[in-house]
């Protein structure tokens, strides 16, 4: 887990494990909402706690930890071999300037973010799934808050993400923790939690981003060929900065890739060799990725932290999601790259600026003039036009 990166890290390997991607329900029928009487209850006894302390990775507003509980299991090679259970929480804690794993700042409770970039003190960050990115195959990873149900004799699993209740975590004053709650996930169980015993947390705060890294390597403006941006693709993540209760309207969350032809495109993150521009943007909840990136002006979001928080007020159509910070592996956001054999060689991530999208039938045109983070700004300015359908990938965890 880190909260720039989103990488999902469990220490000891205890929950780094892949699976095929599931389709949703609990597998027992039971379908809803969370609330809703067809929830069905589960209470694993967990023996075993496992809490890393990843830091405040570059925010002052909190520090993060994963805290991984699970059932009396065997271990193969470090991973936990079923039948078992196994339940891991991403929260963030009380920020220690010290940026030390203090045991003494983690008691409370914790609840939903209020919405994608929430990090604040006291909330815990709901389960995501996450395309491996290997080529040809869908490996769906898991990481934040999740269920796993660990099959007989195998170390594979079926996840349930996370998203609504709440877990308390208290100081028994013995050298014992106690953690417990209830969780709703996406299987729509609730997921009970108790744990009492002890808590040794492993300090990984200095897995985060090395600041002196730049966002941006151009030196100059920077005007880009729109003939030569032969590929194109379209992700549809739907209401990924998640759905708060002032959402005036559903939004969805389209990536637009405009990529070379010597890039790979195949999977979630490019590979290959060339250039490429990488645009998100919110568009209507009722958009069809199918029908492409909809006619209209797109403006920049602005963000209200260095995680790429945006408030609920610019969950709308029509805004561009800036780049994310110093998220220079799964990039979240607005950015140019220039790739070779898959590596970053030259990039700016893109904090300003307007799209113009005109549409006749399947065609696109985009009048692209952005600029990056720099200080004073770039421009990065492209005219593309894309003649054909563009091909569209559903990652739409929340439907």
């Amino acid at each position: 887990m880190t909260r720039l990166f989103k990488v999902p890290v469990v220490a000891l390997a205890l929950l780094a494990m892949a699976c095929e991607k599931q389709d949703g329900g609990d597998g027992d029928g039971n379908t809803g909402t969370p609330g809703d009487p067809a929830i069905i209850e589960r209470s694993p006894e967990y023996v075993n706690a496992n809490l890393v302390y990843y830091g405040s990775e570059g925010l002052t507003e909190s520090d993060g930890w994963i805290l991984t509980l699970y059932t009396d299991m065997e271990t193969d090679g470090g991973y936990p071999v079923g039948p078992g259970q196994s339940i891991s929480l991403s929260f963030n804690a009380e920020y220690n300037p010290e940026q030390t794993p203090d045991l003494g700042r983690i008691a409370g409770t914790y609840g939903p973010q209020s919405g994608y970039g929430d990090f604040s003190a006291g909330t815990f960050i709901p389960g995501e799934e996450v395309d491996a990115g290997i080529p040809g195959q869908e490996i769906i990873l898991h990481q934040d808050s999740f269920f796993a149900e660990i099959s007989d004799g195998s170390t594979e699993y079926e996840a349930d993400l996370l998203r609504e209740g709440s877990f308390t975590i208290t100081d028994n004053g013995d050298g014992s923790w106690t953690i417990e709650g209830v969780l709703v996930g996406t299987d729509y169980e609730k997921r009970y939690v108790h744990y009492t015993g002890p808590l040794d947390p492993v300090d990984r705060s200095g897995s985060g981003p090395d600041e002196s890294v730049p966002n941006s390597t151009l030196t100059a403006d920077l005007e880009i060929d729109g003939t030569s941006l032969t590929k194109a693709k379209i992700l549809d993540y739907g209401p990924s900065y998640g759905i708060p209760s002032d959402l005036k309207q559903p939004y969805k969350k389209f990536v637009l890739f405009m990529a070379e032809e010597t890039v790979d495109l195949t999977a979630d993150w490019p590979a290959g060799t060339g250039r490429l521009l990488r645009v998100e943007v919110f568009v209507s909840g009722t958009d069809d990725m199918n029908d492409g990136i909809p006619a209209g002006t797109y403006e920049m979001a602005p963000m209200y932290n260095a995680a790429g928080g945006i408030v609920s007020t610019e969950l709308v159509p029509f805004r561009i999601v800036p780049g994310v910070p110093d998220r220079f592996t799964d990039n979240s956001g607005t950015w140019y790259q220039e790739l070779t054999d898959g590596a970053w060689t030259n990039y700016a991530r893109l904090s300003g600026g307007t799209i113009t999208v005109t549409r006749d039938g399947d065609a696109h045109e985009l009048e692209i003039r952005l600029t990056d983070c720099s200080d004073p700004a770039f421009d990065v300015t492209c005219k593309w036009t894309f003649r054909e359908p563009i091909p569209a990938v559903d990652r739409n965890y929340f439907e």
